[in-house]
């Protein structure tokens, strides 16, 4: 039986509540490597579970398609004595998946085992999924980009070692790098690679490829506005999220390998040496840390400066973080992006296409196990170092396990109806301090007013019946749960929290 509003209205009043906030985000796990978790079991595969022990490359780095509708990434399972790599698809109307396991017949080439696979994968719209790998048997030949399509389930091979290099002369190959994979929502797959042949040589043997062309040659192919051309593509770094938006990081021919710049479309964006507006100092060499492009054409970057206090996150060539900026506007209060613990200050940075932002980084807490922080569009502290992990996803938070620390550059934000959704790679640590694995967590953030308990924007009635018909056990809305005041339970102090927050409104 629902109790009744009145009453308990008045009974919270009467006992005097703080008002009912969240204790922190609601964070639980997707996928963990603490054997015997369940969130340990790679779904798909029966009686395995992800590779254990305290190594951050067990889960690599995670990326979104430009709705964040899917997301893939690879990890380390438990096939052989150290572990074997699989391919991971997920989304948000699909079951995790293994798409392609290390040592297993490559689809097309049943004669030849996928090899290890590269840090980095792409994933689109369709749930397709470029990869890299390096294949079994004849070694001129064994370097490959593969694309799965999710609608047929299936593979084929854009590019492969040996095979001749679209957009080139006759007489030219790829070689025996191939990396930096991007599908489009249109099934183009773009990438970086080596070449050789004819006309090649050391100043002009790498190119980016884009529909069977190239895009940007090497020794060749200069930066807008550039006196000289690229000498050189770092791997990692070429993102194309749409057709025809794409960034890069290299160098260019002025004086490598410290001349080191960022192109949007070829239009250098930073460049070292350089001083970004608002600084006094210029950027230092080697520290363009990372840049990260958005669909919508947004593009955010972190590094420092040649003074050591001057580390930084730019939004489309704008200060939007800076050490010793106060970490939101208010909540908490005072708390400031610090260097004290860690140098650069900053670890975390992504876009998504609607143009949230997210900024992971060192705080000047006093407390070494609370100063890592996540931020959410410089408003909202999305999680924190120490923060409580559901690690079995049961809706409890009773399983030991805290967040041990951000691993950098590999977090997303997703847009789900009004909640904005966080995905994240982190360490596991229980209450000893000690290291117990990593996980790929989710987190529905503090809302900016809790009370507005359906996501609607509005406080009304309906947020008053959405919690009541979650608190008795019927339906939740996406991403919520009755634990209202974050202390893993859901019980009557819930209900007397909510009604109190309630009560008080949404600013």
């Amino acid at each position: 039986m629902e109790p009744s509003r009145t009453k308990v209205l008045s009974a919270a009043l009467a006992i005097g509540f703080a008002q009912g906030a969240l204790a922190q985000s609601q964070i639980w796990s997707m996928l963990c490597n603490v054997p015997g978790n369940p969130t340990a079991a790679v779904p798909g595969l029966a009686g395995i579970e992800f590779f254990p022990g305290n190594f951050p490359d067990v889960f690599r780095l995670p990326v979104a398609s430009n709705s964040q509708s899917f997301w893939a990434m690879t990890a380390r399972v438990s096939i052989g004595p150290t572990g074997s790599r699989v391919v991971l698809l997920g989304g948000q109307n699909i079951n995790t998946r293994v798409i392609a396991i290390e040592g297993q017949p490559m689809p097309l080439m049943p004669a030849r085992n996928w090899g290890d696979f590269g840090v980095q994968v792409s994933v689109n719209e369709s749930g397709s999924v470029a990869l890299v790998s390096n294949l079994s048997g004849n070694p001129a030949d064994d370097q490959i980009i593969a694309r799965y399509k999710l609608a047929t389930n299936s593979f084929d091979v854009p590019y492969q070692e040996g095979q001749p290099a679209d957009g080139l002369p006759p007489g030219v190959f790829y070689s025996t790098f191939l990396g930096s994979p991007s599908v489009t929502d249109d099934e183009e797959v773009a990438a970086l690679a080596s070449i050789i042949g004819a006309g090649v040589n050391p100043n002009n043997d790498a190119v980016l490829e884009f529909d069977h062309a190239v895009l940007l040659r090497k020794g060749v192919s200069h930066p807008s506005g550039g006196s000289t051309p690229w000498a050189g593509f770092s791997d990692m770094t070429f993102q194309m999220p749409t057709n025809g938006l794409y960034v890069v990081q290299g160098i260019d021919g002025n004086s490598p390998p410290l001349n080191q710049i960022a192109a949007v479309n070829n239009a250098v964006v930073l460049r070292v040496g350089n001083t970004i507006p608002g600084f006094s100092s210029p950027i230092a060499p080697g520290h363009i840390d990372r840049i990260r492009l958005a669909s919508c054409g947004d593009w955010v970057a972190r590094g420092q400066n040649v003074l050591q206090d001057e580390d930084w996150v730019v939004l489309n060539g704008n200060i939007f973080s800076r050490r010793g900026m106060d970490i939101t506007p208010n909540d908490p209060s005072g708390e400031r992006f610090s260097d004290q613990f860690f140098q650069p200050t900053y670890f975390e940075i992504s876009v998504n296409a609607s143009g949230h932002v997210l900024v992971g980084g060192y705080t000047d807490n006093p407390d070494p196990n609370r100063d890592e922080v996540l931020i959410l569009d410089n408003l909202i502290v999305v999680a924190r170092e120490g923060d409580d992990v559901d690690l079995d996803a049961n809706g409890f938070y009773d399983d030991d396990a805290f967040i041990g620390g951000f691993v950098p550059d590999a977090g997303f934000v997703e847009s789900m109806e009004a909640a904005l959704v966080v995905y994240q790679l982190v360490a596991i640590r229980n209450a000893m301090g000690q290291i117990i694995g990593y996980s790929q967590i989710c987190i529905n953030p503090i809302r900016s007013c809790a009370a507005d308990f359906n996501q609607d924007g509005s406080l009304d009635f309906f947020d008053y019946d959405a919690f009541v018909v979650c608190f008795e056990g019927t339906f939740c809305p996406p991403w919520v749960t009755a634990d209202f005041d974050g202390d893993g339970f859901v019980d009557f102090f819930d209900y007397d929290a909510f009604v109190v927050a309630f009560e008080a409104g949404c600013p």
